[in-house]
């Protein structure tokens, strides 16, 4: 997990439970898998509530918004429903040259459809440890110029790769998802052996059509982080990642 990743998602085990609909999605870390929280008594704030499939999910607002006919103004995002920002206003990012990521906003959000697992505390070395805290909640990362956002990235703890699940549920009954490219040989930068598992995938919402791209890292580079618990991580775009797919010799469907 890249560093960048790790800070997005430092301590996210609070704040966001309250807005989470649906059950445990098939496939997810649970606190039976993991033997750590299987007998515990948690606090409403910590549960996955049951929601109707006619109420939005954290994400779909934040998408409903991103797929806008009209690239999104910064200001778009401020006021979405459970989504919760780290950074009040875009924060010029001097690590890139990419035009459409000059400028970055960092926040969180809960997804639905996971339950409550020893999270990090967001500490590193001999003071890292784990609290509970609910697996769905994610660092959410706007991408953009300084006038509009043109990507979002998500990154939650734990490699989950049953990415096109792990969507569906955040939808309405009305919207799809489906598989446009996979079996992706290199990796992202088109250099060595894929080893993220890449998947790419249409959502067509009312609102109108993203692209996402679902991918997980399992490395365990150190035990005394968050970084050896492994992610899952999905990116979404405005149009196609045509060349991102070509140059990662991904099969298209």
């Amino acid at each position: 997990m890249k560093l960048n990743q790790i800070a997005s998602i430092a301590a996210l085990a609070v704040g966001t439970a309250a807005c989470n609909p649906a059950a445990p999605i098939a496939g997810s870390v649970d606190t039976n898998s993991l033997n750590k929280v299987a007998t515990a008594s948690f606090t409403p704030s910590d549960q996955v509530s049951v929601q109707g499939k006619h109420a939005t999910s954290p994400l779909q607002n934040l998408l409903n918004v991103f797929a806008a006919p009209n690239a999104a103004a910064w200001s778009a995002f401020n006021s979405i429903p459970c989504v919760q920002w780290n950074d009040p206003e875009p924060i010029k990012n001097l690590e890139v040259r990419d035009k459409e990521r000059a400028f970055y906003r960092g926040g969180k959000l809960l997804l639905a459809g996971f339950g409550v697992v020893d999270m990090p505390n967001g500490k590193v070395g001999i003071d890292f440890g784990l609290v509970k805290g609910n697996e769905g909640n994610v660092g959410v990362t706007l991408n953009g110029d300084a006038d509009h956002v043109y990507s979002i990235s998500l990154v939650k703890f734990y490699p989950s790769e049953n990415y096109q699940d792990i969507i569906q549920q955040q939808l309405q009954s009305g919207d799809t998802i489906a598989l446009i490219a996979d079996r992706c040989a290199l990796a992202e930068y088109g250099t060595g052996k894929n080893t993220g598992k890449n998947k790419f995938y249409e959502i067509r919402l009312a609102a109108g059509a993203v692209y996402v791209e679902a991918s997980v890292d399992d490395d365990d580079v150190s035990t005394a982080s968050a970084s050896a618990l492994g992610s899952t991580v999905f990116v979404f775009y405005r149009s196609k990642p045509s060349r991102r797919i070509a140059k990662m010799r991904c099969h298209e469907l």
